[in-house]
């Protein structure tokens, strides 16, 4: 392998490394999450929460979004739901 190969190959798995360290954070401040800033059906953190009006179930606006272009219903009691 010749120097300038060795150069790239450095700084590739600099990247990697430095990626990885980027995503454990990221995880580990997830962990650190309360329960009620967790979207109920993703279990992920909510960045633009609503409340759903027949469930008053607080979930996030992507993932209620999401959920009505396939079933036009509240997924927690199913009393039916638009965008509106």
């Amino acid at each position: 392998m010749n120097e300038v190969s060795k150069f790239y190959f450095q700084k590739f798995l600099y990247l990697i490394l430095s990626w990885i360290c980027i995503l454990t954070f990221l995880k580990i401040d997830f962990d650190d999450a309360p329960d009620e800033y967790l979207d109920p059906l993703m279990a992920t953190l909510m960045d633009d929460p609503v409340m759903l009006p027949s469930s008053k179930t607080i979930i996030d606006r992507l993932t209620i979004k999401r959920h009505l272009m396939n079933d036009p219903h509240d997924p927690f009691n199913r009393a039916p739901l638009t965008l509106d």
